[in-house]
């Protein structure tokens, strides 16, 4: 078997029921990447059906994650019923129900029969692939579907009214961010119907930054016109890094409510923007949001954004920050930090040597040898090798502690 040709072995594969690919590939590692390859092309040329009459579903799945979705978006009763029948799992209906979800085609029977099938193998709803009907809706809602949203949302009320009430602000939200004004109309009917008891309190906030990061002005009228959240409207903007839209935002805000509008890759001209406005935020939320600052890619909006924090008030030896400054090598930002005020090097230097970020160290090194304060190196050197030994894997220390000794000798001998 091993002097056959990946075309040969894909014949064998699609035309003996008792030849699996699967375990061929393992004992064959030689071949697997030229079978994958040949594979995948013999079976695009295929259609959904072809590939189901094959027989081979599992590990088509295999090849293609996105295989049991595509089965859903087809709409094809024939093919859906005869896999949910053959295969009644988790993982298949979870992506033939999106697959329904997101489809073009609209047919509510069909998603009604495989809703009931779905529910009859939902007998331990703990489990961790189960998608109970309020999941189910944020895909309906996100698509547009009105139609399997309201059955779905039935079934909800059926169920539990509480939970109902409940997660209406996240079917709001998901409804906001597809730009379905249908469903969110809806939704706000019902809103209106019980806001004298269920829906006394409502809390647009989700909804408001949905409405935001969809960048759809009629959305954001019909939000806006019953309630309007400094915090969520500017951040949403934000992420969506449109300046016109971040500009519209911030005409109905009176300034910038969490330093968390800094963390988005966004350009020079919203960050220079958002500066001038005035700054609403305390210490603590700047604290909380720098934590986030390896997020950004470029690395002069990088640095003008520490800069700025410094100058509004902030820590540099807030640990999670440099840690994971630390962890993702950025010498840059690090070094500004060391010529501002960073002193508390340990847990960073933690996160650089167990990251294998030795350039870091061999910054941390040269900077405390110019302060003569090797004692400081020691002491931090001596705290890692205590305590990360009881939190990694064994194999994984000693292979990094060896890694780290021998940098160290080649950094004392220059």
């Amino acid at each position: 078997m091993n002097t056959l040709y990946p075309q040969a072995i894909l014949y064998i594969f699609r035309y003996l029921d008792d030849f699996d690919i699967n375990n061929f590939c393992k004992t064959n590692k030689y071949y697997y990447w030229k079978i994958k390859q040949q594979y995948i092309k013999q079976y695009d040329n295929l259609t959904i059906k072809e590939k189901y009459i094959n027989g081979k579903i599992l590990a088509a799945n295999k090849f293609n994650p996105n295989y049991f979705k595509q089965i859903g978006m087809s709409c094809n009763k024939k093919i859906i019923n005869l896999i949910i029948t053959k295969y009644p799992i988790y993982a298949y209906y979870n992506d033939i129900i999106k697959g329904l979800c997101k489809s073009e085609k609209i047919n509510i029977d069909l998603f009604r029969y495989v809703f009931k099938k779905y529910k009859k193998i939902c007998v331990f709803k703990q489990n961790d692939e189960y998608l109970p009907p309020t999941t189910i809706a944020h895909y309906a809602a996100q698509y547009g579907k009105l139609e399997y949203f309201l059955y779905l949302i039935s079934k909800v009320m059926e169920d539990d009214e509480k939970d109902y009430f409940r997660m209406l602000q996240y079917w709001l939200e998901s409804a906001c961010k597809g730009c379905n004004i249908h469903i969110i109309k809806h939704i706000l009917n019902i809103i209106d119907l019980n806001i004298d008891n269920k829906c006394k309190n409502f809390d647009y906030g989700r909804s408001i930054n949905g409405a935001v990061i969809s960048g759809n002005y009629e959305i954001m009228d019909l939000i806006f016109e019953r309630d309007f959240c400094m915090f969520w409207s500017l951040t949403g903007a934000c992420n969506n890094g449109n300046l016109e839209l971040i500009k519209y935002i911030a005409k109905k805000c009176d300034g910038v409510y969490d330093f968390g509008c800094y963390m988005h890759n966004n350009t020079m001209d919203i960050i220079n923007f958002l500066k001038s406005l005035p700054q609403k935020y305390d210490v603590d939320n700047i604290c909380y949001n720098m934590e986030n600052i390896y997020f950004i890619k470029n690395l002069d909006i990088r640095l003008n954004i520490i800069q700025f924090a410094l100058e509004m008030g902030f820590n540099p030896n807030h640990g999670l920050c440099t840690a994971n400054l630390a962890e993702n090598g950025d010498i840059c930002s690090l070094s500004f930090l060391l010529n501002n005020g960073l002193t508390d090097l340990e847990l960073p230097f933690e996160s650089a040597v167990i990251e294998h970020k030795f350039e870091i160290v061999e910054l941390f090194y040269n900077y405390l040898y110019k302060q003569n304060n090797m004692k400081y190196f020691k002491k931090i050197e001596k705290n890692m090798f205590d305590n990360r030994y009881n939190r990694y894997n064994r194999y994984n220390y000693k292979r990094t502690m060896e890694k780290y000794k021998k940098f160290m000798i080649t950094i004392k001998q220059l």
